[in-house]
């Protein structure tokens, strides 16, 4: 049942706090007779890049060219599943009032609170919004700090801070945050995975850095000078990450067993996460390792990382070591299907096996061998059902060259069959790869490196659109990107269905970082699906090997990776934001 009423919020707009929130039945900041939850926000900005220098600022009305600000209630689209988003209520102010009324404000599940910044001319000049969030009469009070950017530009993640010499309020600054770790060490990182959490957060795994002056040609096994075995989490409710290995430091911490570089990650519930594989550091060397860890945020800190033991008590532990393979959670069964990846043999020791982990038998099972041997591939969810599981592995690199060809798991009972899929026009690896919510499924495959041989692994600018169930690539359905690049990342956008390609290499070796996003902009009654519209904002600091993460309030994060210095590549320890602008109401 949904509840409505005529209820004000309250917001924090740094030196001025304005009562506006006080729950149900209330227009006021007197005391209710109804308990009911109320939101507080702080906001703060980064200035758009106008020439002069970017900043955060503290007061809305010091924002460039800003006259109001909007805010909106809404449920956001979360899914393919085909309900759009909608605004529930919304509010015009100007920016140098005191505070805003939202006239109606419903309780509900996946909600979130959504600001923008307009000009004269009523155009959005930058956005922000909480992460989602369930309010009903019993939830409790709720206080965010939201950061607000210019649309379709990177930013860097800002949180507040204050000098240690300072005691006043007015005293804090915003900042650039970073990892979180001691103060003299060297934080900046590549391998590492970044995975969201259902409350908004982000969970970051392992990485490591790189010996020698940059990350090298895409094929090659990395070298690392060290492997990190932390766990940190980024809140956007705040800005900060905190790295939970160091939150319990008197008694046993929350750290990875083993360090894990370019592994893969998958969640099992909302908490639990299973780690797989990847490179480590051992007796000064690197290599892979076999080892499989859970990571459960639900527990007690002191307990949060643990093993899979089988029926004899030992740790389950895969059969051959890797990284740069795929890690998939069939849901329906309990089981990961781990494919392909580099083994212990190092660059040209490409494995074809398949391994299933099974967290109700407890056991660790090879179930196939791939019919090529892969490396760097895609991995896409055909189906997931307690009566047949299958997966299409999609292209990747052997031993001697990159793959335009594909192949079915099929998974049986006690077993998996393997089965040719349509090949790709553009042999490539390390490309990146959406799903798209056109009929038939679909899956779109940007971008990528398609050689071992090129100094620069010659990234392309094809991307190309396959048909899940039929597992093919209709002719006419490709497209050209304006910049050719690999190790991109891709994401669509949950309003608009719109694709944002951001990040990557481009040609001319390791330090031809790709700092330009495109977008793909979606229309479903044509062949191809998109069009290209490139150059859609510029990192402010050109990063490679960095992981993007889309999060439930819009906005997609950035984490170290490789970034340019005067002395060369160095791995970064800094977070940035993209802003795509994807508001609800605003397609």
């Amino acid at each position: 049942m949904q509840l409505w009423r005529h209820a004000p919020i309250r917001i924090v707009l740094w030196s001025s706090i304005v009562c506006l929130a006080a729950g149900l039945g209330g227009l006021g900041c007197s005391s209710d007779p109804i308990p009911a939850p109320t939101f507080e926000f702080e906001l703060f900005g980064w200035t758009p890049h106008d020439g002069n220098n970017p900043r955060f600022v503290r007061k809305l009305r010091d924002y460039p060219g800003v006259e109001t600000v909007n805010i909106q209630m809404t449920r956001p689209r979360i899914d393919d599943s085909g309900r759009r988003g909608s605004v529930r209520s919304q509010s015009m102010q100007d920016v140098t009032a005191d505070g805003a009324r939202l006239p109606e404000l419903s309780f509900g599940s996946d909600l979130r609170f959504g600001f923008d910044l307009r000009n004269a001319d009523d155009e959005i000049v930058a956005s922000g919004a909480t992460p989602l969030f369930d309010s009903n009469v019993q939830s409790s009070n709720k206080q965010f700090r939201v950061m607000l950017s210019p649309v379709r530009e990177f930013t860097p993640v800002g949180a507040r801070f204050r000098p240690e010499d300072k005691s006043s309020s007015r005293d804090w600054t915003y900042q650039p945050v970073a990892f979180d770790g001691p103060v003299e060490a060297d934080l900046g990182r590549i391998g590492h995975v970044a995975t969201p959490l259902g409350d908004g957060r982000v969970l970051v795994t392992g990485g490591g850095q790189l010996a020698g002056s940059g990350p090298g040609h895409p094929s090659n096994t990395p070298k690392m000078s060290r492997v990190f075995r932390e766990l940190q989490i980024f809140n956007p409710e705040d800005g900060y990450v905190t790295n939970i290995s160091f939150e319990n430091r008197q008694d046993n911490p929350d750290r990875l067993l083993t360090g894990h570089a370019y592994h893969d990650v998958v969640q099992v519930s909302e908490q639990r996460f299973i780690v797989t594989g990847g490179l480590n550091r051992q007796d000064g060397e690197t290599e892979p390792t076999r080892a499989i860890e859970v990571v459960d945020l639900s527990r007690d800190p002191g307990n949060r990382v643990d093993v899979v033991n089988d029926e004899a008590g030992q740790p389950l532990a895969l059969s051959k070591a890797r990284f740069h393979h795929t890690a998939t959670y069939l849901e329906s069964t309990r089981q990961i299907v781990v494919v392909g990846g580099v083994g212990a043999g190092g660059d040209g020791d490409i494995l074809s096996s398949v391994e299933v982990i099974d967290l109700e038998s407890r056991e660790v099972r090879t179930v196939a061998q791939l019919e090529t041997a892969r490396a760097e591939h895609a991995t896409v969810t055909i189906q997931d059902s307690s009566e047949g599981s299958a997966l299409w592995v999609i292209g990747g690199r052997s031993a001697e060259s990159a793959l335009s060809s594909t192949e079915v798991v099929q998974l049986q009972s006690g077993g998996a069959q393997i089965n040719t899929g349509g090949s790709m026009s553009q042999a490539r690896y390390d490309m990146a790869i959406e799903r798209i919510p056109v009929r038939p499924s679909s899956v779109a495959v940007i971008g990528g490196f398609t050689s071992i041989e090129d100094e620069g692994g010659a990234p392309t600018r094809l991307s190309e659109f396959g048909v899940i169930p039929e597992r093919t690539w209709p002719d006419g359905s490709a497209l050209q990107l304006e910049h050719a690049r690999g190790g991109a990342h891709a994401f669509k956008l949950t309003q608009s269905d719109h694709i944002v390609v951001i990040g990557g290499r481009g040609p001319g070796g390791e330090r031809a970082f790709v700092p330009e996003a495109e977008w793909l902009l979606a229309n479903f009654e044509e062949s191809p699906p998109f069009e290209v519209q490139g150059n859609v904002g510029t990192m402010y600091q050109a990063r490679y090997q960095t992981t993007a993460t889309h999060l439930n309030n819009g906005m997609i994060l950035l984490t170290g990776g490789y970034g340019r210095s005067p002395d060369g590549p160095q791995a970064l320890e800094t977070l940035s934001y993209y802003n795509p602008g994807d508001i609800v109401g605003q397609q």
